[in-house]
């Protein structure tokens, strides 16, 4: 087995912290850094989807806890294959963004910076909602893919995405106020974040407050 499924979503996140660093030194890197880490996260994510299909799912246990109290990481062939398909289309955006500078005028470098900074977390925050192991660390994630998505969204497109972006922002914070409540109730009636806790005693809780955490 080649890495570990938290190297997927540690490598993006500093690189998203290294870009700047390296775009003062030659600002070329800026734009190859994101690419390099792309093949990289390919080629880790699949060997890591290869064992799984020969050995079963890697759980990673991060800072000593053990499920269903600790965060987790689960790498199966399902999410596996997801968390490799999100890889594979973060390189394909790259590829297509690559030469992006050609549209207006782009002497400084800082502009591009800042969409590899949040491409890089978008990747990141991708790959950590279909990993997860706990659904707090779901909506942290989420959090963090919406933040990079409202900035992506408005970039480079005036007016027209400063608006699609706050519409987007408006949205996403309901739906985020809406599945934090979810997550509470399903703490308060299970007292477990864990996703795989929760699915094996999803039987405990009450009819109205599994129809409430679905809705929401």
């Amino acid at each position: 087995m080649v890495g570990t499924p938290v190297q997927l979503i540690a490598i993006p996140l500093l690189a998203a912290f290294l870009i700047p660093l390296l775009g003062k030194a030659w600002k070329e890197l800026v734009r190859i850094t994101p690419g390099v880490v792309m093949v990289y996260l390919l080629y880790l994510s699949t060997n890591l989807f290869g064992y799984t299909i020969e050995n079963g799912r890697i759980v990673e246990i991060l800072a000593g806890w053990s499920p269903p109290w600790g965060i987790n990481l689960v790498f199966s062939p399902f999410s596996g294959f997801l968390a490799t398909l999100m890889v594979f289309m973060g390189l394909i955006i790259w590829i297509y963004s690559y030469r992006f500078k050609a549209i207006g005028d782009y002497e400084d470098y800082e502009p591009t910076t800042k969409y590899y900074i949040l491409l890089m977390m978008l990747v990141a925050s991708s790959i950590g909602i279909v990993l997860t192991g706990d659904i707090f660390n779901l909506f942290v994630f989420i959090e963090i893919l919406a933040i990079s998505a409202y900035g992506l969204t408005a970039f480079y497109r005036g007016r027209d995405g400063a608006e699609a972006a706050f519409k987007y922002l408006f949205m996403g914070s309901i739906a985020s106020a809406l599945l934090l409540l979810a997550i509470m109730i399903i703490y308060s009636q299970l007292g477990t974040l864990n996703i795989a806790e929760i699915s094996l005693r999803a039987n405990e809780l009450q009819p109205v407050y599994k129809i409430s955490a679905l809705v929401l």
